[in-house]
């Protein structure tokens, strides 16, 4: 009687072993496939990340060509820019007008003397010398002024002709009062000119002023 009690307790405790063995399989089973589902997304993970780098380094091997592209189109264009300073700029300079002006009696609009040039419209550059004087014995001042060809209308229309305020008339340039004056006055765009001398409004004036003008153009 007692060995049949011995031999179910041990049947007994074989089963609960066998029954705790089997829950433990099952568990490390369950864990072995979360682990190798992980490892699989890790290598996808990597996979594309691979991808991505080959993407990346295409990329940077193309915005490489194309900087290297701009650099030798930057130096070729610098290289032209470098050409084009280094170019002789051609000058020309031409007299306009050069002797004595008479002036006498010239103490109203109508008496103002005009000395004409034309810039052409290929032009980059223009630049007029201007010299005048006249003899101190007159004790008169003498003023040039540029004029464009809007500016020369109003000078010679209407009734500004018999008038002695022209000196309020708009100028591109204008000398102060003098008895001699030399002066470079830059020509601000291509088309007709006029260099106007006149005296002091309402005074006559005695005799002739000598002037040179040059027109110089690049």
């Amino acid at each position: 009687m007692a060995g049949l009690i011995v031999y179910k307790a041990v049947l007994a405790a074989l089963l609960v072993a066998t029954a705790s063995l089997g829950g433990s399989t099952y568990y490390s089973q369950q864990q072995m496939t979360g682990l190798n589902n992980k490892v699989s997304n890790l290598n996808d993970q990597i996979t594309q990340l691979k991808s991505l780098n080959l993407q990346t380094q295409s990329q940077n091997s193309q915005l490489s060509t194309q900087l290297n592209q701009l650099q030798t189109e930057i130096s070729q264009l610098q290289a032209q820019i470098q050409t084009l300073t280094n170019a002789q700029v051609v000058t020309h300079t031409a007299a306009v007008s050069t002797g004595t002006i008479d002036m006498r009696g010239a103490n109203t609009a109508s008496g103002i003397q005009y000395v004409p040039f034309s810039v052409s419209s290929d032009t980059s550059k223009a630049y007029i010398n201007l010299t005048f004087s006249e003899p101190l014995s007159y004790y008169f001042v003498v003023m040039a002024v540029l004029l464009n060809q809007t500016q020369y209308h109003l000078f010679t229309c209407c009734d500004t002709t018999n008038a002695n305020n022209y000196t309020l008339l708009q100028t591109t340039w204008s000398s102060p009062w003098s008895y001699s004056y030399s002066a470079q006055v830059y020509i601000p765009n291509s088309g007709n000119w006029y260099v106007a001398f006149f005296d002091t409004p309402g005074y006559a004036y005695p005799g002739d002023v000598t002037e040179t003008i040059t027109l110089t153009t690049q």
